[in-house]
């Protein structure tokens, strides 16, 4: 899977990674978790960014910090990836799963940065 992408805030540059299909839904999209009607952030309906720049994390049982799912100007800071990276922001992410490979966060991390504003 190709990360591909400057991913450098371009607000809304194309990336050869499509994280929301190709790592998003697969991953934690599944029932019962961030798809529609679960666990928010729903990561499944589109346009999945609106679920998570700017937008606080929902505390749950599992745990959270008060931060942004996405931090705007640090996203790197943000709660979805310090839960990804299994950092002290509540249980790691994917939940019950082994963490992302370094090439779907690199994915991730990439697509997201072609979502912020300039």
């Amino acid at each position: 899977m190709g990360t591909g992408g400057s991913g450098s805030g371009t607000g809304g540059s194309t990336v050869a990674c499509d994280a929301p299909t190709m790592i998003f839904k697969p991953t934690c999209g599944v029932v019962g978790c961030h798809s529609p009607g679960g666990s928010p952030p729903d990561l499944v309906t589109a346009p999945v960014e609106n679920s998570l720049i700017g937008k606080p994390q929902v505390l749950s049982t599992l745990g959270s910090c008060n931060m942004n799912l996405v931090n705007s100007t640090k996203p790197a800071a943000g709660a979805l990836f310090q839960r990804l990276n299994g950092m002290d922001c509540g249980a790691s992410m994917p939940f019950l799963g082994a963490m992302l490979p370094a090439d779907q966060l690199q994915c991730i991390t990439d697509w997201v940065n072609s979502k912020l504003p300039n």
